[in-house]
Formats: structure tokens, sequence, C-alpha cells
């Protein structure tokens, strides 16, 4: 698509420089083709572009607003461990690892349902690291929903 718009540009100022009666008819002509081509063929994630405005204005997925839940739980100075989907939300604070990673965690955010598994080979692999963690019991669970999973590290010195 990329390419059919440069060359419906380079076409139509090429139209407008020639100065004949018909130029601006076969440029408005060139650019409302291109229109319609852009408005019909899918878009680099399969959508058309009608589909994709409609799904980027729509209201959130109740997965969308538990993540989001979870997200404004953590405070903005700790150190978290989470998936790969997670981290451009939380890609301003100072320690953010990508789970299996976890150093100096205070929290653990998970997705139990996601599609997106990096680093892991497969979903099933993600999960089997998640249960190990769950069951080192270092940390307790602070926000539970149907795929989101939050976790708080246990301060084994608190009074």
């Amino acid at each position: 698509i990329e390419l059919a718009v440069l060359i419906a540009i380079a076409t139509g100022w090429t139209c407008l420089n020639l100065g004949k009666p018909w130029s601006k008819l076969l440029w408005t002509g060139i650019l409302g083709c291109n229109l319609c081509i852009v408005w019909m063929l899918p878009l680099h994630n399969g959508l058309s572009f009608p589909d994709f405005v409609k799904k980027s204005f729509s209201p959130l997925t109740s997965l969308q607003q538990d993540a989001y839940k979870a997200l404004e739980m953590i405070p903005p100075t700790v150190a978290v461990s989470t998936q790969n989907e997670f981290i451009p939300h939380l890609s301003e604070r100072t320690y953010i690892y990508l789970f299996p990673e976890i150093k100096n965690s205070e929290y653990v955010l998970f997705n139990t349902h996601t599609q997106r598994f990096y680093p892991f080979s497969t979903q099933k692999e993600m999960r089997i690291a998640i249960n190990k963690f769950i069951k080192k019991r270092e940390y307790q669970t602070i926000y539970r929903s149907k795929n989101i999973l939050l976790y708080k590290k246990i301060n084994i010195y608190s009074e």
C-alpha cells in the first residue's frame, strides 16, 4: 500500500505540472482510486481500515480493564518483573525485568492466557514458569482476575 501512495502522489504532481486542463481531473481521479485501495485493503494487522478505526475507538475489553486495574496498583518507583506485553506500560521505571528474570522486583505481573509468551517458546513453557514462581511463595497475590495476576514481594522483616 505504501508504494501505491507514493506512485499516486508522484503521478498527480506530474499531472499538475503538465499544465493541461485535464490534469486536475486526472489527479483527482488517481487520488480517489488510491483512497479506495487504502480503504479496502487489509492493513499490517489484517484489519481493513474501517475495522481498524472501529477497533481503535471501541470500549476496553474486560481483559484490558483488568490489566489497567493491576497496573494502577503498582507504585511508580518500585521494581517490576512482567511479561513482554506489559513492558511498554511500565517503561518509565528505573528497574523493570522481563519475566522469568525477577532480581529485586517488588511486584510481578502476569497475563496467564496471553498469546505473546516471549521469551518462552510456547504458552505451556510460560505457564510452567509462572507455576514455579507461585510455588516459591516469596510473593503474595494482591490482585487476581480471570487472566491477570499481580503479586507483591512478601516482606519477611515487617512487623
